[in-house]
């Protein structure tokens, strides 16, 4: 078990805001997502490793978020509900500095 998010938090690999006026046409990836969720104290770093462990055998073809909230994984901040699409979208937007909009 780590002790500290460095272990999966790789800083060369970082959801952060983007560059105003940069072209960003770039896929997010799934071990950005997990070590934004372990940074912003979503999940457990010790979590978030097994996380990124298990889905590296899965290979799965789907969306970084789509994959995250299949998993069911229950938040460490409050609401503690699980990590679900749409709380996964709001988190995400907010990480990159874009606006979200929820549409019933």
């Amino acid at each position: 078990m780590a002790s500290s998010a460095t272990a999966v938090v790789d800083t060369s690999n970082r959801l952060g805001p983007l560059d105003k006026g940069a072209k960003h046409d770039r896929k997010v990836t799934f071990r950005e997502v997990i070590n934004g969720l372990v940074e912003d104290g979503f999940m457990a770093v010790a979590d978030g490793e097994k996380i990124i462990h298990d889905q590296r055998a899965l290979r799965s073809d789907g969306h970084p978020l789509a994959i995250v909230a299949q998993l069911k994984i229950k938040s460490l901040k409050p609401p503690l509900r699980n990590l679900d699409i749409e709380r996964l979208t709001e988190w995400f937007a907010g990480r990159v500095e874009l606006p979200y909009y929820h549409i019933d």
